[in-house]
């Protein structure tokens, strides 16, 4: 009786740096954005300047969350998901 074992694989090595470069471009975007609006609510606090330093803080982290975004692409346009780093 010939009995093949079953094994069960995981995901390709290639496909976990995808999805953890993913999460990781979130989590960017998310902390650029909630950073600069949080920095820009404590220099208002400082300076007394509601609500201006605060939009400031939200347009310099949608930039950098932007910026981020752009090197991501150019990431996988240059075939990122097939090295590790």
């Amino acid at each position: 009786m010939n009995r093949r074992r079953r094994t069960v694989r995981g995901p390709d090595p290639s496909t976990l740096v995808l999805l953890t470069r993913m999460a990781g471009i979130g989590w960017f975007i998310a902390i650029s954005i909630a950073g600069g609006a949080l920095v820009g609510v404590w220099l208002d606090r400082q300076f007394g300047t509601r609500p201006a330093l605060l939009l400031t803080g939200l347009v310099v982290g949608v930039v950098v969350a932007f910026l981020g975004m752009i090197r991501l692409l150019k990431w996988f346009a240059a075939g990122g998901a097939d090295d590790a780093g």
